[in-house]
């Protein structure tokens, strides 16, 4: 079972979604809570590339791999950076009545994914934040500046849980009480 998973319907094509997913010099453009996602592999995102991925809050980048890409629907890529745990990362878009239901899930393994329970309601919220800005960018609402994708202000958030909560969540903390950041 996942540790954190959420969907977003967006209103594109599957291919419009897993485009962005693969796109990693644009992520800065929908995910507010990184600081640097550089590929470190020459050519399309494939099996076997890798990435620097840093977060706004921390100082440290890891290193990720792409272990699957399914063209067109998917990839997956996971880190080990952190001694003792293991992340994986699913970007899924699939073809939902002309719209796209685009998905985001993180496992974590290893002898300290205890800590799974102390950060889950952070990486989900992380994951509503991402989706929500990917769904304003792919349907024409978003501002193209990466600076103007900082983390939402309260009403913004709250207007885009309200919004993914019609959508249905998974993972063990959905429905859990927002917290602040």
């Amino acid at each position: 079972m996942p540790f954190v998973q959420r969907s977003l319907t967006i209103d594109v094509p599957a291919d419009k979604v897993y485009d962005a997913f693969v796109d990693l010099g644009r992520w800065l453009e929908w995910n507010p809570h990184f600081r640097e996602v550089k590929p470190l592999s020459e050519g399309p995102l494939a099996a076997g590339s890798k990435a620097r991925v840093a977060l706004k809050l921390s100082p440290f980048a890891s290193v990720w791999e792409v272990t699957e890409l399914i063209p067109g629907r998917s990839f997956a890529w996971t880190s080990s950076s952190l001694p003792g745990l293991r992340l994986a990362f699913d970007h899924i878009a699939e073809s939902a009545d002309g719209c796209t239901h685009a998905t985001l899930r993180i496992d974590i393994e290893g002898p300290l994914s205890f800590l799974a329970g102390v950060t889950g309601a952070f990486y989900g919220r992380n994951l509503d934040h991402s989706l929500a800005a990917l769904k304003r960018l792919l349907e024409g609402e978003a501002p193209s500046a990466p600076e103007a994708q900082e983390p939402e202000a309260p009403e913004a958030e709250a207007e885009a849980e309200a919004a993914l909560e019609t959508e249905g969540e998974a993972g063990p903390d959905a429905g859990a009480e927002p917290k602040n950041e």
